[in-house]
């Protein structure tokens, strides 16, 4: 795989979030990237894996966004444990100045898109690259209603 054949480490490729005994959260690198990881995403409940396909919002061409079911993410994830939540960040180009952030409730059984924000379309000369990781929104993002 895309994955395997660009790896130079002993990483993986497979990371596990565990919420309890019967509740994970796993995810499988698929690609390195050029400057982010995809990555595919299943949740363990009771010893059962699930792939899991997420709402979420696409900007195909750099311009507008609309509501989709994914099961492939390019980007930054991160895991709250305390909550219970995924985040994830993803670039639309090197740069970091755009691109979109969605924030989901892991806390029953089924995930839930909670919130979204996005920068986009990509300015024509690159801005200032996000500083934030994938658990906080980047400060100046329109938020859209995941409702």
């Amino acid at each position: 795989n895309a994955f395997q054949s660009a790896q130079i480490s002993d990483y993986s490729g497979i990371e596990i979030y565990e919420f309890s005994p019967e509740d994970q959260l796993v995810m499988v690198m698929c690609a390195i990237g050029s400057y982010q990881p995809s990555f595919q995403l299943f949740r363990m409940l009771d010893h059962s894996p699930e792939p899991l396909n997420l709402d979420t919002f696409a900007a195909p061409e750099g311009l507008s966004t609309q509501k989709v079911t994914k099961a492939e993410f390019w980007g930054e994830a991160a895991v709250s444990f305390d909550q219970q939540e995924l985040f994830i960040l993803n670039f639309s180009r090197q740069t970091r100045d755009c691109g979109t952030w969605a924030n989901y409730s892991l806390s029953g059984k089924k995930v839930v898109l909670k919130a979204f924000r996005f920068h986009l379309p990509c300015a024509e000369a690159p801005e200032e690259s996000i500083k934030t990781g994938a658990s906080k929104p980047p400060e100046g993002w329109k938020q859209m209603s995941v409702h």
